[in-house]
């Protein structure tokens, strides 16, 4: 798989994580939108989603605690939902 060879969880530091990169958005309605019929499991809010999102540099559904070799730091995390 291509993908594997982008993404590292073991490796990632807390700062180099999707969660504070600006590629990464977790807000529901996004997540939503990408993935058609997920709100006939509920919907994007839903707890097994947990905070995972989109990467629009990759165009993959991630974890927040994943990281790639595209991470760029996000100065702005408008883009993120944090509820932990």
């Amino acid at each position: 798989m291509k993908i594997l060879k982008y993404i590292q969880t073991s490796k990632a530091t807390p700062k180099e994580q999707c969660r504070t990169c600006k590629y990464f958005n977790n807000h529901p309605h996004l997540v939503e939108s990408q993935f058609n019929g997920i709100t006939t499991l509920s919907s994007g809010y839903a707890s097994v989603r947990h905070q995972d999102g989109i990467c629009s540099k990759i165009n993959r559904y991630l974890s927040i605690y994943d990281s790639c070799i595209h991470y760029t730091s996000n100065q702005n995390p408008t883009n993120i939902i944090n509820d932990e």
